[in-house]
């Protein structure tokens, strides 16, 4: 498979890393990170939960910027779950990445809700055929469709593109 899925790997590093290496989950809301780190200990009972946060719904501001550094440096974590969603995630990490010392950040999007249970996977066969994302929208229309539009349409311009001019590797 060339697929690395954010939800399988964080289930993996979760289950798999030294159980020295502390955890700490950005994102969602209070109640996923509580059936979050709920999961995570069923998932490996001694798995160290260094923290978890929940940021407002809402532009932040530098203040709230700052106290999320605090917060996050304070705990002192080996992996820094981010769960923001969509590309707020990676903009969110290359714009502060200035306010951390250690840690590796991994941006998993809906892993948190579905590993805290609150969301069933895509079946397999849909996951194999590269439809996660259709399964997905499926299940939340409303949210996801003018992102999917945009994203997928880019998919499909580039892709003409590239047939078009020859697309040639390296």
């Amino acid at each position: 498979d060339d697929r690395v899925y954010g939800p399988y790997f964080m289930r993996h590093v979760l289950r798999h890393s030294p159980a020295s290496c502390r955890h700490f989950f950005f994102g969602g809301s209070s109640n996923t990170l509580e059936s979050l780190k709920a999961a995570a200990t069923v998932l490996r009972p001694e798995v160290q939960i260094a923290g978890s946060y929940s940021p407002p719904f809402r532009a932040w501001t530098e203040q709230d910027l700052a106290e999320f550094a605090k917060v996050i440096e304070s705990a002192r974590a080996d992996f820094i779950w981010i769960c923001l969603g969509g590309e707020k995630q990676e903009r969110w990490i290359t714009e502060n990445r200035h306010r951390f010392s250690l840690g590796v950040f991994v941006c998993v999007g809906d892993a948190f809700a579905l590993l805290a249970g609150e969301r069933p996977f895509a079946p397999a066969w849909m996951q194999r055929n590269g439809l996660t994302w259709l399964y997905r929208f499926a299940q939340d229309p409303a949210r996801l469709w003018s992102r999917y539009f945009k994203y997928n349409s880019l998919f499909v311009l580039y892709l003409i593109r590239d047939a078009i001019l020859g697309f040639r590797k390296g």
